[in-house]
């Protein structure tokens, strides 16, 4: 699973968590993307905001080192403001740590100085004196496996104690899953279990555990993997669950993957047509 297309889940899911980040006030901000004409680019990463008097927020991944990456993100970000007629914009880069960032800011350099550019370390979030949900889920991303499971407890149990909403809970509990798919697609619930130290104590009486970790029917990722197909497509027919089955762990990664581009259940069929 690309790393680019699980933070858009994220953020899509919760625009809020890009807003924490910004240090802006969520203002009715939802996820989008911009087809930018001419140059035949888009741009995946953009914060459309609710409230007129609210900048916009670029955003984008860089999980890979690229010494012409600012020049190409700031040319689409400059392009865009000219068409989309934009006069209030904000923009972050997250690097999993600081070793990535490689590009060359120098013709940027009174940009990034007047903060309009925040470049984020995910592995500095570790240091963040305000600890919530939203940046518990993005330390995991980048997080080693002994630090892994108290993000894991502490994300689980905040789906129960601090969200009353089912719905809510619902939401941060597939973000988790989505997050785990990503970090460890080839180990079973009960291998994330004992190698994150995850106590059946503690973690029992959680949807999550009861969900995710608890005996089923189904094990490790295969469960996981249909529940999240079933959140996109709604309700996906049993006939296809066989299929998921049968997937060998190869085939499993490449459809975690691909699962993010769905929007009707033909795309599955077609998918596994190809593939199964």
């Amino acid at each position: 699973m690309k790393t680019d297309k699980l933070l858009h889940r994220i953020f899509a899911a919760r625009p809020q968590i890009l807003c924490r980040l910004a240090g802006l006030e969520d203002r009715g901000y939802t996820q989008r993307s911009l087809e930018l004409k001419e140059v035949g680019t888009r741009l995946d990463g953009l914060l459309w905001p609710g409230d007129e008097t609210a900048p916009f927020v670029f955003w984008e991944t860089q999980f890979y080192r690229d010494e012409d990456f600012y020049y190409r993100w700031l040319a689409g970000i400059a392009l865009s403001l000219r068409q989309q007629r934009i006069k209030h914009w904000r923009a972050l880069v997250l690097y999993p740590d600081r070793s990535y960032d490689r590009g060359d800011i120098t013709p940027f350099g009174p940009v990034f100085e007047a903060g309009w550019i925040q470049r984020i370390d995910l592995e500095d979030l570790e240091q963040a004196e305000s600890m919530d949900w939203g940046l518990d889920l993005l330390r995991l991303i980048v997080a080693d496996p002994p630090a892994s499971g108290p993000l894991v407890t502490r994300i689980a149990r905040h789906s129960v104690e601090a969200c009353p909403a089912e719905a809510d809970q619902r939401q941060i509990i597939g973000l988790l899953e989505t997050v785990l798919i990503y970090k460890f697609p080839r180990l079973g619930r009960e291998e994330i279990r004992k190698m994150l130290h995850l106590p059946d104590v503690e973690l029992k009486d959680t949807r999550f555990y009861q969900e995710v970790f608890a005996e089923g029917e189904a094990e490790g990722e295969t469960k996981i993997l249909w529940r999240q197909l079933n959140r996109r497509i709604a309700d996906s027919p049993a006939s296809y669950r066989t299929r998921v089955t049968a997937l060998n762990a190869d085939q499993l990664d490449a459809l975690a993957d691909a699962l993010f581009d769905f929007q009707t259940e033909q795309d599955l069929a077609d998918w596994l047509d190809r593939h199964g």
